[in-house]
Parts: C-alpha cells; structure tokens; sequence
C-alpha cells in the first residue's frame, strides 16, 4: 500500500476484501476510508464490479487501475 501512495492519494485509492480471513481490510483502512469488508466470496470480478458499483466509480473517475495483492501481505 506505501507504493501506491507514492503515485495516488488515500482518497482514490478503494479496496474489497472479498471473504479473506486474513486482516486485508483492517490493513488497509490504516491508509484509507475506501474499503468493503464482504464476508462473501463473490469472486474476484464479481467483486470488482460490486466495488465499483458502491463507490460509483465509473461516474468518478475516466480511468480505473486494478492491482490485485494475491498472497503478497505487504500491504
């Protein structure tokens, strides 16, 4: 998350934790507001969309950047 900081501020950045057991989105509330918590595994496209759709996203932005961490907790 401290890399992407370096390129977008906290306020675009958005994060799903889509049924993860590990603390992906308390992690990431420590850098921004932007963050669904779902206890369902939608899926990964699912869930974007979900995440996009929340946040309307497509009426904000021209643009959207999708990183997935996978396994990498750095975050």
């Amino acid at each position: 998350m401290n890399s992407l900081l370096h390129i977008f501020s906290p306020e675009d950045i958005y994060v799903i934790s889509d049924g993860s057991t590990d603390r992906t989105a308390a992690k990431a509330r420590e850098y921004t507001e932007n963050v669904l918590d779902e206890a369902q595994n939608r899926g990964k496209m699912r869930s974007l969309n979900y995440l996009i759709q929340t946040f309307s996203l497509t009426d904000r932005y021209d643009y959207i950047l999708f990183l997935d961490g996978g396994h990498d907790h750095r975050l």
